[in-house]
């Protein structure tokens, strides 16, 4: 979800084109000084759009939609998906190959919310509701996910389709064009209880 930018003058590719979006762009120097954030609502996006601002180096766009879910845009691009022989807690089926994936696409910035899934369908079917509604939602099969998506389809305004990633997108965005087990380096603890997944986010 992050474009390389040459400074004064950034050209972002890959940008679907699209009417109506309520699209949040961010640029940041060389410093991670954040240089441009902010909305633009009601805009056409053209493909290869240009944005303008003083050494930038890197630009994202994301958006939001009136259920409050928030997407990354993903540019295309190849990696090598699957796992190396040498990798910790590998399966014998993770065989790596090169997969280029041809067009960008929008990814969550989260798991769907328990919130999220209330809004959209009525209930909360979570086992650990006491964990409150920002927590992912759990207990529901891939068919209540589909059924959950025909009903944001439906309610949803903002004109976009709204699917589960395939499993090379998935992996794609998970690894955030990194070459290490995860984004932010190597697996240690096989067995589920890496620490380095403590940055990452919330597991087992």
């Amino acid at each position: 979800d992050q474009f390389p930018c040459s400074a004064h003058h950034a050209t972002v590719s890959g940008i679907p084109a699209g009417n109506n979006r309520r699209v949040l762009v961010t640029a940041e120097d060389q410093n991670r000084e954040v240089l441009l954030h902010g909305e633009k609502s009601n805009i056409t996006i053209q493909e290869n759009q240009d944005t303008k601002g003083g050494d930038i180096a890197m630009m994202w766009l994301s958006f939001s939609n009136e259920f409050e879910m928030t997407f990354n845009l993903i540019p295309a691009g190849t990696f090598m998906m699957g796992s190396p022989e040498t990798e910790l807690g590998r399966d014998d089926d993770e065989i790596q190959q090169e997969v280029t994936l041809t067009q960008a696409f929008y990814m969550q910035t989260t798991e769907v919310t328990q919130e999220q899934w209330q809004a959209v369908m009525g209930q909360n079917p979570s086992y650990f509701q006491n964990c409150g509604l920002n927590c992912p939602v759990e207990n529901v099969s891939w068919d209540d996910v589909q059924e959950f998506l025909r009903h944001l389809n439906i309610q949803a305004t903002d004109g976009y389709t709204y699917r589960l990633p395939t499993e090379a997108q998935w992996e794609y965005a998970a690894r955030a064009d990194s070459e290490t087990t995860f984004c932010n380096g190597d697996i240690t603890e096989p067995d589920g209880n890496d620490p380095i997944l403590n940055s990452l986010g919330w597991y087992r």
